[in-house]
């Protein structure tokens, strides 16, 4: 059988295959489930296990965590074998259960996406809509009778995403520092996700900050986070500057950015303020660079970490970024 389950909030995506799993007709235990981080690994590997035989158990159970190339995330360039898993899709085999994992919306126009609503089961995750989310977030202060400052909730939503669990951990540890809850409260205590510490990095390229942005990329690679894993988040990060850019140039106003691009208000407020220091080109030329980085680290042309402190001395030199002219 095919699955592909999707949802915002992983706790509850999770728990969904959890159940999914245990609803089999077969005995499954944890022997017989692999798990592929498909932002990582090619495809092929993860086809290859599916296609195997299993030797102990009769059956077993592959799920492929964050298949990008079934969502609208354009992002991530892998080279990956698409023909082989649409081989696959349109002719399964039956000793084994492939399960898609996705914390983000799919593509519903995706030939792939198509071919697993045919051959399999496409199931979504939902208990909140994106629309709710604030609410449910303010609700979580309230009942534990706390405060929170408008800018301080926008900061934590954008810091804990849609994860319900860690929503209800990271309020309960503030409700207990504190019954008003402000901006330098959420920075201080809320946990920094990876997208964070990337955008941190991006904003000392751009403020010409060497020794920070140096700073940020060792206490990533500290945390053992892979350079061919953070170039396509900061490239992602720079389209991102590029898109609000470009908006701000037609006129638009930070709400209409917003409701544009569908981006969390704080992202865009803090964006529109680095813009304002960069040109149109100069963006445009180290996405360019980035690519090429991309290019270079995965032909072993140059070493990962080098490659990468060496982009990041070549941006302050070459004087990619700082105030217009």
């Amino acid at each position: 059988m095919i699955y592909l389950v999707y949802g915002y909030q992983k706790p509850l995506v999770d728990k969904r295959i959890k159940d999914l799993i245990n609803q089999q007709q077969i005995v499954i235990n944890d022997f017989d489930i692999n798990i592929y981080d498909l932002e990582q690994v090619m495809i092929d590997e993860l086809l290859n296990d599916v296609m195997t035989i299993p030797i102990i158990n009769e059956h077993k159970v592959i799920i492929g965590r964050n298949p990008f190339f079934l969502t609208t995330n354009k992002d991530i360039k892998l080279d990956n074998n698409y023909d082989a898993l649409n081989r696959y899709l349109n002719n399964p085999n039956d000793f084994s259960t492939l399960i898609f994992v996705s914390y983000q919306k799919i593509d519903n126009k995706n030939e792939l996406v198509k071919l697993i609503k045919k051959v399999g089961e496409i199931i979504e995750v939902s208990d909140f809509s994106k629309e709710d989310w604030p609410n449910v977030i303010a609700k979580l202060f309230s009942n534990r009778k706390v405060n929170i400052s408008k800018d301080a909730l926008s900061l934590f939503i954008l810091k804990i995403g849609q994860d319900l669990s860690l929503a209800i951990n990271e309020a309960e540890k503030l409700a207990t520092y504190s019954d008003n809850i402000t901006l330098e409260d959420v920075k201080a205590l809320v946990a920094t996700p990876l997208e964070d510490d990337v955008f941190a990095l991006t904003n000392a390229l751009i403020d010409k900050d060497y020794r920070k942005a140096l700073k940020v990329f060792k206490d990533l690679k500290i945390q053992s986070h892979e350079p061919i894993a953070l170039l396509p988040i900061i490239a992602n990060q720079m389209r991102f500057m590029y898109q609000v850019f470009h908006l701000a140039q037609q006129k638009y106003s930070e709400k209409q950015i917003v409701d544009e691009l569908s981006a969390h208000p704080y992202r865009v407020t803090l964006t529109l303020n680095k813009v304002r220091k960069i040109k149109e080109e100069q963006l445009l030329k180290v996405n360019h660079q980035l690519a090429q980085l991309d290019q270079d680290i995965k032909s072993g042309f140059i070493d990962r970490f080098q490659g990468f402190e060496l982009f990041i001395l070549n941006q302050i030199k070459a004087g990619n970024y700082g105030s217009k002219s």
